[in-house]
């Protein structure tokens, strides 16, 4: 019970493909709604890159 299970550590990756499901089904069903869920998903993936690209290049000019 002590040791913290896999979802912990792959929580982001998980909620992400958990995402991508509900639009995928949202999807299937139909709507804007589903359009706009599936934009989200794709907008915050690129902003986690975009997040992820910023954080690597002021570790690279101030390295602690």
């Amino acid at each position: 019970s002590w040791r913290r299970p896999a979802s912990s550590f792959l929580g982001p990756y998980t909620l992400g493909l958990r995402w991508e499901h509900w639009s995928w089904v949202t999807e299937a069903h139909g709507g804007i709604s589903a359009k706009l869920k599936h934009l989200h998903s794709i907008c915050s993936l690129a902003l986690s890159w975009l997040l992820l690209f910023i954080l690597r290049k002021t570790t690279e000019l101030y390295p602690f």
